[in-house]
């Protein structure tokens, strides 16, 4: 009996060779089939299965005659094609009537089936002939993420196809099962704050620490706050841009903080609003902190975002009392920056000492990073998430897709979004989100904070004593920098 494994792949299209479709003597149906081993009875000898979500799109699996069975690369033309030599016969333990492809009897039709409609080439739809449940739903057809679609005569009994249901779980064989390939590594690297030494004693201590193809292979995701507090933004944002050409094999991405918002208005690399707005719309919300702050007023200012004016300004108080610690030039404490590119503080210079990689790099920055099928270890096992990475968090209160909608979009003429530079309310996971397998992983708020999936990795915080932190997954494992404080290395 031939037989061929169904490796986990979402069955959502079915091509059936002969027949006619208006025929009255056909139905169609389906049942639930999870991931296991389809074995091939005469009962469904000639059924040629699609995948929509194997890679590529390849056919799956196809049976055309008790002794033929196709390969998992072979088209699904090439299966109608192989099938022609068929010759006409029926099932006696199932009443399945195959017709071979003599005009003279029948004309051949191939449908393809997607969730429970039949499309004909002229692009009509026509609704299936099935019986139908309660609900008035086409019996089988569209149920579920797996289905195995038949064709047979109106009088067939479903039972058969639920026995086949129960024998493909039950003879699944273990050496059939497609070897499963270890979980990639994803790294999640809290805020740098233009420490380059830091950067570069957590960089080599995370190659230390993973296996060599572990490292070599892993998707690292920075967290944001690459600039401002520290002295090395520029050679921070060096780094940064050797990585995909240092590490060819890596993933990297590179999420936008709140500082590099700011950073990226001043010297006029933030993305345009998507209506087309002036970035002077977004003033008015905080119009009244303009003399406080003091706001930038240079040359340029007219066209710029708020907080482009609040980065590159001056503050009037010298002393942060959250921190504990002096303002550096603004509220952002952004002079280390300025000075890194060789300007001084506030001028507008800085649009043109920046180079215009480093300008693409900030215009490039993503909002938001989602992923699929990410293995975290709990206590009670592995378990595959989704993972959220955004730098200061998701708001709990405020509708989840239209945060999601900001994230994704960029867009910019909102005056300060909360999910990249909020506190408390942005530090739990969103209603939206709770009970489900969801990752949030975050940086900004200058803590380690580990509640269940709500990760939040800045133990820097931009403080000169303090490491930058990674975590490690799926072993959330925390890797830090080890460098002395204050110290630098010169290249």
């Amino acid at each position: 009996m031939a037989s061929l494994a169904v490796s986990g792949a979402r069955l959502g299209v079915v091509v059936r060779a002969g027949g006619s479709a208006g025929s009255g003597g056909e139905r169609r149906s389906g049942v639930a089939l999870p991931s296991v081993l389809f074995r091939r009875k005469d009962a469904f000898s000639r059924v040629v299965l699609g995948c929509d979500g194997a890679p590529g799109k390849e056919l799956l699996m196809a049976g055309c005659g008790s002794d033929h069975l196709l390969s998992s690369t072979e088209p699904v033309v090439d299966a109608l094609q192989r099938s022609e030599g068929l010759q006409q016969r029926k099932s006696k333990s199932s009443g399945v009537t195959e017709t071979g492809p003599d005009p003279a009897r029948r004309r051949r039709r191939t449908e393809v089936w997607r969730g429970g409609r039949a499309r004909r080439k002229d692009g009509e739809r026509r609704r299936p002939k099935s019986r139908r449940d309660g609900s008035g739903r086409a019996e089988g057809v569209g149920t579920g993420d797996y289905s195995l679609h038949r064709v047979g005569r109106r009088g067939s009994s479903h039972s058969r196809i639920e026995r086949l249901r129960r024998t493909a779980v039950a003879e699944t064989p273990p050496e059939m099962s497609a070897p499963s390939a270890p979980p990639r590594t994803v790294i999640c690297v809290g805020d740098v704050h233009g420490y380059i030494t830091k950067l570069e004693s957590l960089w080599s201590n995370l190659q230390a620490a993973l296996p060599a193809d572990a490292f070599a292979t892993a998707l690292v995701i920075f967290l944001g706050d690459y600039n401002d507090r520290g002295p090395h933004t520029r050679r921070v944002l060096d780094f940064l841009l050797a990585l995909p050409t240092r590490y060819p094999a890596q993933r990297h991405v590179f999420l936008c903080g709140n500082h590099d918002l700011a950073f990226a208005a001043f010297v006029g690399a933030l993305p345009p609003p998507p209506d087309g707005s002036p970035f002077s719309a977004t003033w008015d919300e905080y119009i009244h902190n303009e003399e406080h702050e003091g706001w930038f007023r240079g040359p340029g200012f007219e066209g710029m975002h708020v907080q482009g004016r609040r980065w590159g300004g001056v503050i009037k108080e010298r002393w942060n009392p959250k921190k504990g610690l002096p303002y550096k030039g603004s509220i952002y404490d952004a002079q280390p920056t300025f000075e890194s590119y060789g300007v001084a503080h506030g001028s507008s210079d800085l649009a043109k000492a920046v180079p215009e990689e480093h300008k693409r790099f900030l215009h490039d920055l993503v909002w938001i990073h989602e992923e699929e099928n990410v293995p975290v270890d709990m206590d009670g096992g592995q378990i595959i998430c989704n993972l959220i990475a955004v730098h200061a968090g998701l708001e709990r209160t405020i509708d989840l897709n239209e945060q999601l909608r900001v994230l994704r979009t960029r867009d910019t003429r909102v005056p300060k979004v909360q999910m990249l530079s909020g506190r408390q309310d942005v530090w739990d996971t969103p209603k939206g989100l709770a009970g489900k397998q969801t990752i949030i992983v975050s940086g900004h708020h200058g803590k380690l904070h580990i509640d269940g999936l709500r990760f939040i990795i800045d133990e820097g915080g931009g403080y000169e004593d303090k490491p930058i932190a990674a975590i490690v997954f799926p072993s959330k494992t925390l890797i830090r920098s080890t460098e002395e404080a204050g110290t630098t290395s010169e290249r």
